[in-house]
């Protein structure tokens, strides 16, 4: 079982690299749209709000862009696209995610960091590791996922930079949030997390099954 899945792998890994070529386009793509956002809804924010904005998103994009120069020199010198590419891809996705909340926390508001609907990227970058991903760099990315945004929320939380109320029906209407609300939201992202990592798993099984009947 294991020396199919070996053999196997190196098939796989040339299927994982043109996916993560693929989401590096979707990533560009999302920031550009982002960025126009950005600039389009500018005058009505904050300063704070501004400048979490473009503090985040000039270093993702630049580091979207920086993969087309990767992967333009792969194929010049017919080179695979690093290793390392793999890895640093979720990690940079997430902790942008997470750091654009912790600066809208300086925003008034303050509530609007667990309040944002940028929360929801977090299941984009989830829904997106079982096509480039294996199964350990979709449950890295997973507990990562859950440790970066149940940090901020303990720090916002525990440091009173955000009012709480015990109503989640309160908090949908003031500036305070519930750890009612709080709670379910990392609940779902470690079943999401837990999702994604046995997708990936899945897929791995069935690339070893097609190969394995293809011999």
């Amino acid at each position: 079982m294991m020396l199919v899945m070996e053999m196997a792998r190196p098939a796989i890994e040339v299927q994982r690299e043109r996916a993560e070529r693929l989401l590096n386009g979707v990533r560009a793509a999302v920031l550009v749209a982002l960025a126009c956002a950005a600039i389009g809804y500018a005058p009505p924010l904050p300063r704070s709000v501004q400048r979490a904005n473009w503090a985040v998103l000039i270093p993702a994009l630049a580091w979207s862009l920086a993969q087309f120069w990767l992967d333009a020199h792969r194929y010049v010198r017919e080179q695979p696209l690093p290793s390392w590419v793999a890895l640093v891809n979720p990690l940079v996705d997430i902790t942008a995610v997470t750091a654009i909340l912790a600066g809208y926390s300086f925003a008034q508001p303050s509530a609007l960091a667990l309040k944002s609907p940028i929360f929801l990227a977090y299941f984009v970058i989830l829904a997106a590791r079982p096509i480039a991903s294996s199964t350990r760099k979709a449950a890295a990315a997973a507990t990562l996922v859950v440790v970066e945004y149940a940090t901020l929320v303990a720090v916002l939380l525990l440091g009173g930079r955000i009012p709480v109320t015990d109503s989640p029906i309160i908090a949908s209407g003031s500036a305070a949030v519930s750890f009612l609300d709080e709670g379910a939201k990392i609940l779902l992202l470690i079943v999401a997390g837990a999702i994604a990592t046995y997708a990936t798993s899945w897929h791995e099984r069935l690339a070893e099954t097609y190969y394995r009947e293809s011999q």
